[in-house]
């Protein structure tokens, strides 16, 4: 009833919130146990928590009130949960921040072309960066209105929106060419900078096997098989595929 108590969680706690539904949460959690929020309403809150337990977000949307607000244990979001764009107050996370997935631009609930050109800090503290996604102007997203959206690469979770437009990456293809005088085939790639291929063979194309792989360097490159078995006269087919 009156926003500031301190409520402390005696249990492991999880609070499901209906669709279009917002739980705007203005007290205090205390204690060593954790809270996990499902369902795809938002949960939305003010001050800072202070249980030390988890803060699991298994879906929906979680974020910052209408004042700053922290955690004081670990912050954690599922696959497809969100996080609500607040411009002025950041979520303070004193434990980790990690995800299940690619957490990127589209994550962020209430993001549009609208919001001015800046820097956002949506969460300060220690952020597990090996699953963001649209890190750098190299992984720009389109907001629209001639605006682009990426995540910095620095501490923490911070959003930059400046002027710009996104270019598409260049399509990856794969083109026969021919076969020298040694009877060596060779085919030509193409595709964005970094990539990592690796090219199989077949003579059936139920089989295949690795023939060797390449990185492509952003432009069209050649790639001769180093083992044609051509003095076989076997037909053979190739295909090229991205490296996880």
């Amino acid at each position: 009833p009156t926003p500031g108590r301190t409520i402390e969680l005696m249990t492991d706690s999880t609070w499901t919130i209906a669709e279009e539904a917002t739980l705007i949460f203005g007290h205090v959690l205390s204690g060593a146990r954790g809270l996990t929020k499902t369902g795809p309403g938002a949960l939305l809150i003010t001050g800072n928590q202070l249980h030390t337990g988890e803060t699991s977000i298994e879906g929906g949307v979680f974020g910052v009130g209408s004042g700053p607000a922290g955690l004081a244990g670990d912050l954690f979001f599922d696959e497809g949960a969100r996080l609500r764009f607040h411009p002025t107050h950041p979520l303070s996370v004193a434990g980790g921040v990690s995800f299940a997935s690619a957490f990127g631009v589209e994550h962020i609930d209430g993001l549009s072309a609208a919001v001015p050109i800046g820097s956002y800090t949506l969460i300060s503290g220690n952020v597990n960066r090996s699953s963001l996604a649209n890190l750098g102007p190299a992984g720009a997203v389109d907001l629209g209105e001639g605006k682009v959206a990426y995540f910095a690469d620095d501490s923490g979770l911070v959003l930059i929106i400046e002027e710009g437009t996104v270019i598409p990456p260049k399509p990856l293809s794969l083109r026969w060419i021919g076969i020298t005088q040694a009877g060596e085939p060779f085919l030509q790639l193409d595709g964005p900078a970094g990539t990592d291929i690796t090219i199989d063979t077949s003579i059936d194309l139920i089989q295949w096997s690795p023939a060797g792989g390449i990185t492509l360097p952003g432009e069209a490159v050649l790639w001769y098989d180093p083992n044609p078995e051509h003095t076989l006269n076997l037909r053979r087919f190739y295909r090229a595929r991205v490296d996880p």
